[in-house]
């Protein structure tokens, strides 16, 4: 068997989603991969807060670091293309002021604007005798609020605003599914400079950080392709997006999307 290369840095992105859920804050870490082959990631991040002892709010100069935190996550996963791997963590207890805190990823982040840092309302004070720390709840998006609307799988009607240039592709029709933190659009049709080539379009969101993709997937030079046998409804939220979605070309010729990856494959015909 061929070893799995170790993961580039362009491989994947590490993301940070914080909200504030019943009194508790719940902090999010998200692996992000786009296309790139399966790869193993061995990294560690670090997770902490830090606060204003002045109580200004936003504040503004030196941040102290809170009592307890931070907290590591070390990875050692095999990531697989166009996927994610998540880990929350929720800080329960804080029984003092300021009631504004800024939480992060690494000590060189120090723009409260990066997408992997941010201020956040304290947790209620629940235990002065309890020291205020991260618990780790693990992986997975199961505590994680959602952050979108939740869509059944199904075809689009020819009504639906299509968000992409007919320069890129000319649709013939489109699929769309979310289970109300990850969302998959995609688009059949013919490659918007030439009606041979067939084309996909994929486009994937994460509702829970706030991260788009589009993926172009070539499908061959025997005309426009359209779907043909699709997931649908509410039951398949989540595994669809990750489905083989059938297709028929303008020529004949029929065959797969596969979602795990992007690849087209077409069935041997006799």
């Amino acid at each position: 068997m061929r070893a799995i290369p170790a993961c580039q840095e362009s491989d994947y992105s590490i993301e940070l989603g914080v909200w504030n859920v019943r009194g508790n804050v719940l902090v999010a870490v998200g692996v992000l991969t786009n296309g790139a082959p399966v790869c193993r990631l061995g990294r560690t991040v670090r997770l902490g807060v830090k606060y204003h002892p002045g109580n200004l709010d936003p504040p503004h100069g030196p941040l102290r670091p809170v009592r307890g935190n931070p907290t590591r996550w070390t990875i050692s996963r095999v990531l697989h293309p166009w996927s994610q791997v998540v880990h929350t963590w929720t800080w329960r207890n804080w029984c003092r002021r300021p009631r504004s805190v800024f939480v992060f990823l690494d000590e060189s982040l120090g723009a409260a604007t990066d997408r992997r840092a941010t201020w956040v309302a304290a947790p209620a004070c629940r235990n002065r005798r309890v020291t205020s720390r991260f618990a780790d709840t693990g992986y997975g998006t199961r505590l994680l609020p959602f952050t979108g609307d939740r869509i059944p799988a199904r075809v689009l009607s020819h009504e639906t605003p299509i968000p992409v240039s007919p320069t890129l592709i000319r649709v013939q029709n489109a699929w769309l599914v979310s289970d109300g933190r990850t969302l998959v659009a995609v688009y059949a049709g013919e490659a918007g400079e030439d009606p041979a080539k067939g084309r996909f379009v994929v486009i994937r969101q994460s509702l829970v950080f706030g991260i788009q993709s589009r993926d172009v997937v070539p499908a061959g030079h025997d005309g426009a392709v359209k779907l043909t046998r699709v997931p649908h409804g509410r039951a398949v939220e989540t595994s669809a997006q990750h489905a083989d979605l059938s297709f028929a070309s303008a020529g004949g010729k029929h065959g797969f999307l596969r979602l795990a990856g992007d690849r087209v494959v077409f069935a041997v015909s006799g």
